[in-house]
């Protein structure tokens, strides 16, 4: 039987060996804990301390670019006529891309020659020619009318009496469109390109329904408490209120200037 003194100093020399016991084919971790030399910089914390990792070269990239002298080269310096790697290992292989026969560009994908379009293009199957993308066909477009596709692109119009505005909006020919509208309480123009709004008078007769006379630049309503109808010019706070010939007792609930008779409805 050994004595439990002894079993101690046995198995504390075993977990706490220095380096200098550490045999020839192992690491040292730094704690006394010895591994394969093998696990040294393979990926994986073998070592309590993680020293069999540390100050390791860089051993694999992210797709696509590619390992060189322990760092990651950017796919777009491969094949670009430009020695980077101390051994030329980015510049190998690159009369690939002349074997391809790409239509139009050709690039190395995880060390692959592949063929590419440009924008506005799409790859064949055959995976070497390229055919236009027509965004018209596909309404990828951002036209707001209509779409004319070309090579490699597209081009937006404006049907007869619009104009085309930032390349894809349209515009109304002629003056500056207005909108009129009431929201129970006032009476509000809208300039609809530049976006003012301006208060036509009398909002204290509660407007329900209001229309517009373009020629004389009249403003009607018809207030929904008092049941009566009112007019404003457009530019002026001096408003009227205008007999009714014939009128029920329900609520008004739509009013229509008509500008050929001049009549309201």
């Amino acid at each position: 039987m050994w004595p439990k003194r002894f079993l101690a100093l046995v198995v504390l020399a075993t977990f706490h060996r220095t380096s200098a016991e550490c045999p020839n084919g192992t690491f040292d971790c730094g704690d006394g804990q010895c591994i394969s030399e093998d696990h040294r910089c393979d990926g994986d914390n073998d070592c309590e301390t993680g020293l069999d990792e540390a100050d390791c070269p860089q051993q694999w990239c992210p797709a696509p670019d590619t390992l060189c002298d322990g760092r990651c080269l950017p796919q777009s310096w491969r094949c670009d006529g430009e020695r980077q790697c101390s051994d030329g290992a980015d510049e190998d292989g690159c009369d690939a891309c002349s074997l391809k026969h790409c239509s139009q560009g050709c690039k190395f994908v995880a060390g692959e020659a592949m063929c590419y379009c440009t924008t506005g293009f799409r790859l064949l199957e055959d995976g070497v020619g390229c055919e236009d993308e027509d965004e018209c066909a596909d309404d990828t477009h951002n036209c707001e009318q209509t779409c004319i596709n070309l090579p490699g692109a597209y081009r937006c119009s404006c049907m007869p009496g619009y104009k085309t505005v930032n390349t894809t909006l349209c515009q109304a020919d002629g003056p500056e469109p207005l909108l009129f509208y009431c929201d129970n309480q006032k009476v509000y123009g809208v300039w609809m390109r530049s976006n003012q709004t301006f208060y036509v008078g009398a909002g204290e007769k509660r407007a329900r329904v209001v229309d517009f006379d373009g020629d004389t630049n009249r403003v009607y309503w018809a207030g929904s408490k008092e049941r009566s109808l009112y007019y404003c010019y457009m530019n002026s706070t001096d408003c009227k209120m205008l007999s009714i010939t014939s009128y029920s007792n329900s609520q008004i609930d739509g009013l229509a200037f008509d500008w050929v008779t001049g009549n309201l409805y």
